[in-house]
């Protein structure tokens, strides 16, 4: 993988695969202050004009980490190393620990969640790293672009 590929904003990366156009790219741009919870790609695939699919294999393209949480055994210290409340709160699911890193399947974005969990776990001495989970293990019931 090309090491402008890793630095290259998502948007542009997906015009330039031809994944989405970049009519549809600006639309997305535009719905993204009202969901602020959701990333540029999900706002792509709410409004049809990509498929998680291909936004999941842009993405580890990209060199963001996917796990198949449908085929991927959980080690029992890393369910412990994330209290149940958290999980819940911020939509994410434990993967693995790397040393001090718990490694967590989100498919919020990623900055703002680290941040987020960190403060979280708090004293917990983990460190969160966020991944995407392969397929969404949760869906949104309202609050679509859709709408």
């Amino acid at each position: 993988m090309a090491e402008e590929t890793r630095t290259m904003m998502l948007g542009e990366y997906l015009v330039m695969k031809g994944l989405v156009t970049q009519e549809d790219l600006d639309r997305a741009l535009a719905e993204q202050p009202r969901h602020p919870d959701l990333g540029l790609g999900e706002i792509l695939v709410a409004l049809g004009r990509l498929r998680e699919e291909d936004l999941l294999a842009a993405l580890a393209e990209m060199g963001q980490e996917v796990v198949d949480l449908r085929r991927y055994r959980v080690p029992p210290e890393a369910v412990a190393a994330l209290p149940e409340p958290i999980a819940r709160r911020y939509g994410v699911a434990p993967v693995r620990l790397e040393g001090e890193t718990l490694v967590v399947a989100s498919h919020r974005p990623r900055a703002r969640l680290a941040a987020e969990l960190t403060f979280a776990l708090g004293r917990s001495g983990w460190w969160p790293r966020p991944g995407l989970p392969s397929r969404r293990p949760w869906r949104r019931s309202t609050g679509s672009p859709r709408t």
